[in-house]
Order: structure tokens, then C-alpha cells, then sequence
């Protein structure tokens, strides 16, 4: 027993190991869209508690400047702020933060699944579960940026995991930055306890029907890796309870706190199908989002796996009850003409008839307890299942941003139902690892390259160079966030960084490029910055300078600066016309040729401005 859990550890530090590893690729990665726009608010907080004369002000700084735009997420950018204390500003303490979160999700993530699928035989299948989990292209993108779905999504594998494994202050502690990450985490938190009170209701529901009185320490669900049932002391039973509680109460008195406020672009709790950030029945969100969930990025091969697996287990099922009714009636048979044949002396004198007595009096107890652990696991399946539909109603009718961040928490629930589906319909191990294999494969390509065709066909994709990538996020709604469903945006960090080189750029250097929305497209709101030495993006404003920016459509001969770099970035194409723009500047500028920067097979491509003299 003691070299199998050895064994199990070492494989687990070694797929740990391996995704820090390729994840650490990532941590020169400059926050961009969004996670720019956070990053401002975030560096705001840090100042704000540096700069706080003493501890009776932290509660009012934490409060105020926190909750980064309206989300409560004074919990995930407490984090992030900490590591800041030590060395601010500092990309890399930023993205090794967030690469331990991951890394944390990763590791919760097999926990859970080693819950539900426990045994020696069956480690290889979790192993390979928890890595496709760990490069799940969707997961893997938002873990590299600043956002706040990324931290729900970490703290709900935490809560779901301490939540199975019976540690309901470790369940209170996760819970509680789950929802100070943003305010969608209480609707996980929600489900979760809804998941246990379903529990409790049925088990109260067969108590009464068995005409037993029921006990208040039955009602909680059974703990621990064999799901155990144990009898709870009054004192443990209240400090679950409060445990439970604890998260919904916290946030109760930050609602008060903060006057209601949930998020400052909110409108509130209504139901209006055409109207924005409300609920409703929005044709192009729904199908939008569905398919986020359930094809982007192979997740449709999850889907399949489940329908399939499902329905050859149930064919299965129905075939071995088939069996076992055939059985117990030819048993019944054979009995009575045993019965018959054999007189009552001689059946009591056969060693057979006492063994069989035996085993049925006095069954092992090992086996008997196991058994009835293996009853008992299926309620873990209420508060994931509960947790996931919850998940999709709420995207599916919740009218805002088409973002896929939004729906990163999917690719989780997927994963789990498939793992569990296989040991529903495949006996060999060797076919259900195989297909788990297969499938690590799929996201591992599409994590690093967009190759998946069905999602090129819903989604629609665009050139970028040498390759095509996803155009997701809809034309005018937060430019850029709609690019980060797999790690390939993070080429446009190695690609700006050489195009400044390139140029040189330099304090007073202008770029004029498409550019809406004050820099969605590519340079970035929130505090983010060019080295005045390496040329290169940064957050750290000492040694620094910002970018000049115009955008073409803006462009008119009074405004137009002697020299200028004009950028084309083709993965624009829905938005930005080439040639249109070209034929616009020539109006005031001498255009030179096309200079392309690439890296990998991607490019930018930049034209230099020389103002005509007019």
C-alpha cells in the first residue's frame, strides 16, 4: 500500500512538474486587453495599500480599491497584491502567481477525479484525465492573463475537492476567495451546498420511508476517499454547518458594505431578452455560448465520449439485468428439484451447503465496508452536476460580452463526466486509457495551434500569416478577448516586442494603425509600458515610456506628424482593410514597402510614414 501512494505521488510531481514546465514559457507574457485594464486597477490597489498610514485603514483601502470595477474580487487581487509588497512593479512575481494558482487548480483537479475513480488499476486514466485538464487550450489561455474567471475556476476545484475529502474549513476557505474573485462564484457556492441539501433530503426522504428516525449528523454526505459514513458529535456537526454558512454570510456583509454593488455595469436582477447584461432568451448569445461549452476547442470529442459511453452502458446494463432475471430463475429451478431429490439429512451434511451457509452469515468485513464505500459515492455526483447546469443555464440566458473566458469552468465539468462515463460503458482499461490519450492529444495540439475544424466552421477564423486562428468575440464588443480561447494569442507579445525593435521604437515615435476602443487591438489600456533600453513591453513604468497612437480612421492632415509607423495586424481583417487604410495615408504620406516581422510562422506587418510636403 505504502509503494503504491509513493508511486502515485511521484506520477502526479512529475505531471506537475511537466505542466510548470510549459507553462513557464509564459511568465515574459505583458498584460494585454482586459487583463491591461485590470492590471491598471490592481496597480492602483498596490499604491493604495503602500501608501496607507496604518492597519485601521487596510479594511476601507482593501474595500475601495480591491474590488477591481465593481467585481468582488478582493480575494484573487489580495494575491496578487501580496507578491507585489515585495518587488513593485514585477511582471514575473505577477505570472508565477498565477502560474502557482494553475498549478493548485491542476493538482485539485486530480484529487476530484481520483475521488470519484479510486484505485490502483484506475490511476492512469486520472493521471491522464488531470493532463488534459491541465492543457485544456481554454484554461491553459486564461491562465496566463490577469482576468477574474480564471481564480473562480481554481478556487471551485479547491472547494468541490475539500468539499469531498469532508475538510469543510478548507471548503470555507476556498469558497470564500471563490466568491471574492468575482461575484459568479456564489453561484457555484450555491450549488454546492444545494448539493449536499439534495443529499440530505433524500436520505431524510428513506429514513422516513424505512420507518427509522433520523439522525442529524446522517443527513451530512460521507467523507473522505472511500466516502465513509461516520457518527458526527454535536460540536462537529455545528462547525460544518458553520462552515457551510460561513461563505454566504461574508458575502452578505460585503453586499451591505458596498451598498449592493455587484459589479458597476450591472442593471441589476432582470429578465429582458433584448436588453444588455440582464437575463434572457438572446438567440445569438445562446447558440454563441453553447458552442463555446461544448465544441470550442475538441470539447464536442468530450461530448461524444459521454453520449456514447452513456448509451453503450446503458445497453450494457439493460442486457446484464436481462442475464441476472434469466439467472435467479434457473437458480430457483435447479433448487426445487435439488430440493426434491435430496433429503434435509443429507443437503445439512454436504460441506458445499455450509460453506455457501458461511459466506452468506458471515461475509468478510473489508469487503462489506468497501461495498458500501462504493454505495456511497454517488453523491458526489450532486453538487458537480448541480454545479454544472447551474453553470450553463446561467451563460446560456445571462445576456453580456461574448468572451470565452466566461465559459472557462466547462472544459472542467467535461472532462470529469467523461472519465466517468468510460467506466460506465468500457471494462478494458486499456480502451478507456487509450481514448483519454487520444484526447490529451487533441488539446495539447489545439492548446498551442488552432487545428480543431469543427470550431473553425461555427466560430468562423481569420489569417494571422502563415496560420488561421478563431474569430470569436463579435464585431464592436471588447476587440481582442474573443482571441484568447487557446495560447496562440501569446505570439503577438514575442511579435510586438520585435516589431519594436524593428522600428526602433523611441519616446517620440508614432504609430497609427486601427486602433478602436482606445487599444483592444494591441496597445493596451492600464499601466503598461515600452522599456526606453530593451524595446520591450512592460509594466514597469521606471526606465519607461507610452505609447503615441492614432487611429487611421482619425487621421486628417492637421493632426498628421512628419514621420510615422503605420501597423497592420491581419488578424484584424473582420475590422481593418489593408489597402483602404494604405489608400487613406497616401493622401498624406509617402508609404514605403511592406516590412514583415515575424516569429514561428506569424507577422506583423509595418509601413513607414514620410509626411508629403503639401
Amino acid at each position: 500500500m505504502y509503494s503504491y501512494k509513493l508511486r502515485e505521488q511521484g506520477l502526479l510531481s512529475l505531471l506537475l512538474l511537466a505542466y510548470v514546465v510549459v507553462r513557464s514559457f509564459y511568465l515574459d507574457a505583458v498584460p494585454r486587453w482586459d487583463a491591461a485594464t485590470y492590471w491598471g486597477g490592481i496597480a492602483s490597489a498596490i499604491e493604495a495599500t503602500k501608501n496607507s498610514s496604518s492597519l485601521t485603514d487596510l479594511p476601507r483601502v482593501i474595500l475601495d480599491t480591491y474590488n477591481v470595477f465593481g467585481h468582488s474580487a478582493m480575494g484573487y487581487v489580495g494575491l496578487l497584491v501580496m507578491g507585489q509588497l515585495f518587488d513593485y512593479p514585477n511582471l514575473f512575481i505577477l505570472n508565477v502567481t498565477h502560474l502557482l494558482l494553475a498549478t493548485f487548480s491542476v493538482f485539485c483537479a486530480f484529487k476530484i477525479f481520483r475521488w470519484f475513480v479510486p484505485g490502483e488499476r484506475h490511476l492512469p486514466e486520472v493521471l491522464l484525465a488531470t493532463a488534459i485538464f491541465a492543457l485544456d487550450p481554454l484554461f491553459f489561455a486564461t491562465s496566463i492573463f490577469i482576468n477574474t474567471d480564471f481564480p473562480v475556476l481554481v478556487f471551485f476545484t479547491a472547494a468541490l475537492a475539500a468539499l469531498l475529502y469532508g475538510r469543510y474549513g478548507w471548503f470555507a476557505i476556498a469558497s470564500l476567495f471563490m466568491i471574492f474573485s468575482k461575484a459568479t462564484g456564489t453561484i457555484f457556492w450555491i450549488s454546492l451546498i444545494g448539493g449536499i441539501g439534495l443529499y440530505g433530503l433524500i436520505i431524510l426522504c428513506r429514513e422516513i420511508s424505512a420507518g427509522r428516525r433520523p439522525a442529524l449528523s446522517g443527513l451530512f454526505p460521507p467523507t473522505g476517499i472511500l466516502a465513509v459514513k461516520h457518527q458526527l458529535p454535536f460540536s462537529t456537526i455545528v462547525y460544518r454547518i458553520l462552515c457551510i454558512g460561513l461563505p454566504g454570510i461574508a458575502f452578505k456583509l460585503y453586499t451591505i458594505a458596498q451598498q449592493g454593488a455587484m459589479w458597476t455595469a450591472s442593471s441589476g436582477i432582470k429578465f429582458d431578452s433584448k436588453g444588455w447584461n440582464c437575463f434572457g432568451f438572446n438567440t445569438r448569445v445562446m447558440s454563441n455560448r453553447a458552442g463555446e461549452i461544448f465544441i470550442l476547442n475538441f470539447h464536442w470529442v468530450l461530448v461524444l465520449i459521454i453520449v456514447f459511453a452513456l448509451l453503450i452502458g446503458y445497453g450494457r446494463h439493460i442486457e446484464r439485468s436481462k442475464k441476472k432475471s434469466i439467472a435467479i430463475i434457473e437458480s430457483r429451478a435447479i433448487e426445487s428439484v435439488s430440493m426434491e431429490s435430496v433429503s434435509p439429512v443429507a443437503a445439512l451434511m454436504d460441506p458445499r451447503a455450509e460453506y455457501s451457509q458461511s459466506v452468506i452469515a458471515e461475509p468478510d468485513s473489508n469487503y462489506a465496508e468497501a461495498v458500501v464505500a462504493e454505495n456511497n459515492r454517488w453523491w458526489g455526483l450532486l453538487p458537480v452536476v448541480m454545479c454544472f447546469f447551474t453553470f450553463v443555464a446561467f451563460n446560456l440566458t445571462y445576456i453580456t460580452y461574448i468572451i470565452p473566458r466566461y465559459v472557462v469552468y466547462g472544459g472542467f465539468f467535461l472532462i470529469l463526466f467523461a472519465l466517468l462515463a468510460l467506466q460506465f460503458a468500457a471494462g478494458s482499461r486499456k480502451t478507456r486509457s487509450v481514448i483519454l490519450a487520444i484526447t490529451f492529444i487533441l488539446f495539447t495540439a489545439q492548446t498551442f495551434r488552432t487545428i480543431d475544424p469543427l470550431s473553425k466552421w461555427l466560430f468562423g477564423s481569420t489569417a494571422f500569416s502563415e496560420h488561421r486562428i478563431l474569430q470569436i468575440d463579435s464585431p464592436g464588443e471588447a476587440q481582442g478577448n474573443g482571441f484568447v480561447y487557446n495560447a496562440e494569442f501569446a505570439m503577438l507579445d514575442k511579435l510586438l516586442n520585435r516589431m519594436q525593435k524593428a522600428i526602433p521604437i523611441k519616446r517620440d515615435t508614432t504609430i497609427i494603425t486601427w486602433d478602436k476602443d482606445s487599444g483592444y487591438s494591441w496597445f493596451t489600456r492600464g499601466d503598461t509600458f515600452v522599456n526606453a533600453t530593451t524595446l520591450e513591453r512592460t509594466i514597469d513604468k521606471r526606465n519607461s515610456f507610452r505609447y503615441n497612437v492614432i487611429e487611421v480612421s482619425d487621421l486628417h492632415r492637421a493632426i498628421a506628424p512628419p514621420h510615422a509607423i503605420y501597423i497592420y495586424m491581419p488578424w484584424l481583417a473582420q475590422f481593418s482593410d489593408e489597402e483602404k487604410e494604405l489608400a487613406h495615408l497616401r493622401q498624406f504620406y509617402e508609404v514605403s514597402t511592406a516590412e514583415d516581422v515575424g516569429f514561428q510562422g506569424y507577422s506583423l506587418r509595418l509601413y513607414r510614414l514620410t509626411r508629403l510636403n503639401q
